[in-house]
């Protein structure tokens, strides 16, 4: 267009279905981020609550749990959850991109996480900060 304003516009867009629009893609997309966000804060409030009735049974003090120091670290902590979760997610989700199989792309990816990435860091541990795993892995450590 901006070469010639006369010559015809060509779409090289698909043409799509009738009915079909961007935001219907877009829909799974957003009710999935919602509900892992949703089901890692449910997550995070049942430990919560299974931490707080553990220590009373075994005599544990958790006035410190819910002093501002406490409150801070136990957001923090859900972050490198929420963040390790993403992490995770994101690879799997790239793997899946490349194997097409949901069931090979899980064993694929264990197997990877599990073994392949160990070795390889037993071997040349300088390679640990570069791999996607052992990147991911302090902040799911962490949390």
């Amino acid at each position: 267009m901006l070469l010639n304003p006369l010559a015809p516009r060509v779409s090289l867009s698909v043409p799509r279905p009738a009915g079909s629009s961007r935001t219907k893609l877009r829909r799974p997309t957003l009710f999935l981020s919602t509900f892992l966000v949703l089901a890692l804060c449910f997550a995070a409030v049942a430990a919560l609550v299974v931490a707080g009735v553990a220590a009373h049974s075994r005599g544990v003090s958790t006035s410190a749990w819910f002093t501002g120091t406490g409150l801070g670290d136990l957001v923090r902590e859900l972050g490198d959850l929420a963040l390790a979760t993403i992490g995770y997610s994101v690879l799997g989700m790239a793997l899946g991109q490349f194997v097409r199989s949901a069931v090979f792309a899980v064993i694929v990816g264990f197997a990877w996480l599990i073994a392949v990435e160990n070795i390889i860091t037993r071997i040349v541990p300088s390679t640990q900060q570069w791999l996607p795993g052992a990147s991911i892995l302090p902040a799911a450590a962490r949390a």
